[in-house]
């Protein structure tokens, strides 16, 4: 699948939510048009980071100029989403998001966060609403990867108003520095802070959205203790030993046609109350190409019984 990569100078402010991909063509949203158009909000936000590339004003100028486009643009953003979901809700919420950030209104960033979850995804904190993540259902792209994304932005951002380090840097350095690319992040580190600052369902849907590699048999990986707190967190709404038989009785299917781009390489996956236990192969030679040649793939069926995380499982009983 196409995805669009919109990259930001934003490298200064803290949390992935300033350097996020926009896969515009999967944006869940409703057709009706927004009262004010993306583009508004995008043209604002544009104009508060290439000021600095005006040579023949001060820096204190620029930043009072930039500061004035963003707020222009967070204005233009509410008027956006007055009155409610539209066809580009979501990607002008998340411009919003870093407009609100750069001018260290943190709290104003996570409503913005919290309200475009709720908007988004409909009965989404219902753990017994599983159907949307159903690849059967859905396109699984279209729901898996924005949520879990979405819920990523959410968790990297403060709590509280600390000052954004966007205009003192600038201030420092006479210029913007820095380009967005690539973000890694921990995802045990994320899937933590969503239950300590908002709650266990944060935490869950976004260690669903993720999926799961169950090609893990050594005790030592570092898979273990994401195997333990999806454990953890998951039975806080079902009992563990629900979770062994759901698990053993669930059936081993072919990941052909169903597969997000970030799991290309397993063919096949479990699914057991929405989550995705994908059987990933083991690389041949890191230094090679990821051929199929290049990759070991498990025996599913002695894979699903013989995973840390089903002994993980098990131990609890």
């Amino acid at each position: 699948m196409m995805r669009h990569f919109y990259f930001l100078l934003l490298s200064l402010i803290p949390g992935h939510a300033l350097c996020q991909s926009i896969p515009e063509a999967m944006i869940i949203s409703v057709d009706r048009d927004c009262p004010v158009g993306y583009d508004s909000v995008y043209n604002l936000q544009n104009r508060a980071y290439r000021i600095f590339d005006d040579s023949t004003i001060s820096i204190g100028k620029k930043i009072r100029l930039s500061k004035k486009f963003a707020q222009m643009g967070l204005d233009a953003g509410y008027n956006a989403i007055s009155e409610g979901n539209c066809k580009t809700y979501s990607i002008i919420v998340d411009r919003m998001i870093e407009l609100a950030s750069i001018l260290s209104k943190r709290e104003e960033a996570r409503s913005l966060a919290l309200q475009k979850i709720d908007m988004v995804y409909p009965e989404w904190k219902d753990y017994t609403k599983n159907e949307w993540m159903d690849y059967s259902k859905n396109e699984f792209e279209t729901i898996r990867f924005n949520m879990a994304d979405d819920l990523q932005t959410l968790a990297g951002l403060p709590i509280g108003n600390p000052k954004s380090l966007f205009y003192k840097e600038a201030r420092k350095n006479k210029q913007l520095t820095g380009v967005c690319g690539n973000v890694d992040y921990d995802e045990a580190g994320t899937a933590q802070k969503l239950l300590t600052r908002y709650g266990n369902i944060y935490a869950f849907r976004y260690l669903q959205s993720l999926g799961v590699n169950i090609n893990i048999t050594d005790s030592t990986s570092y898979m273990g203790k994401r195997y333990d707190q999806l454990i953890d967190i998951w039975s806080q709404y079902i009992s563990v030993n629900r979770m062994v038989e759901l698990y053993e009785n669930a059936t081993i299917q072919s990941t052909k046609g169903a597969l997000p781009f970030w799991r290309t390489e397993a063919k096949h996956y479990l699914q057991v109350e929405g989550i995705n236990f994908y059987f990933e192969p083991t690389i041949k030679n890191q230094y090679k190409a990821h051929y199929p040649e290049n990759f070991n793939y498990p025996d599913p069926e002695v894979m699903k019984m013989e995973s840390l995380f089903y002994k993980k499982l098990k131990a609890r009983l």
